[in-house]
């Protein structure tokens, strides 16, 4: 494959199933090909949930962090922050890592974009 896109998934993942998912996309990426991966900033989200006020905290904030929960995938089982997706993608093969945290969903959520080449 030229490109990879995985826009929320791996935090739905447990724990240990995110290297083997790491390996597998690596292994299906052909020499240049690019994964781009959007994650939950797993620290911003408990800076920002922290600073809220106690009232405020406990509905939308709270599903940032564990997910919404209304189905069986929509559990956040692990999280991420910059340092640890781009140490997992460089432990997996993974070169020209590129990894930045922004906004996104319009309603001031941290997330992580990331983007690694297959060499």
């Amino acid at each position: 494959m030229d490109e990879v896109l995985s826009t929320h998934i791996l935090e739905h993942l447990k724990n240990d199933d995110v290297p083997l998912a790491m390996k597998a996309v690596y292994r299906v990426l052909k020499i240049g090909g690019v994964w781009n991966i959007e994650v939950p900033d797993l620290l911003w989200l408990f800076n920002d949930f922290l600073q809220m006020p106690e009232d405020q905290r406990w509905g939308w904030k709270l599903q940032t962090i564990f997910g919404m929960q209304n189905h069986e995938g929509e559990y956040h089982k692990t999280g991420f922050s910059d340092y640890r997706l781009g140490k997992m993608l460089k432990d997996t093969g993974f070169t020209r890592i590129k990894v930045d945290t922004f906004f996104s969903k319009n309603c001031n959520q941290g997330v992580i974009r990331a983007s690694a080449m297959k060499l």
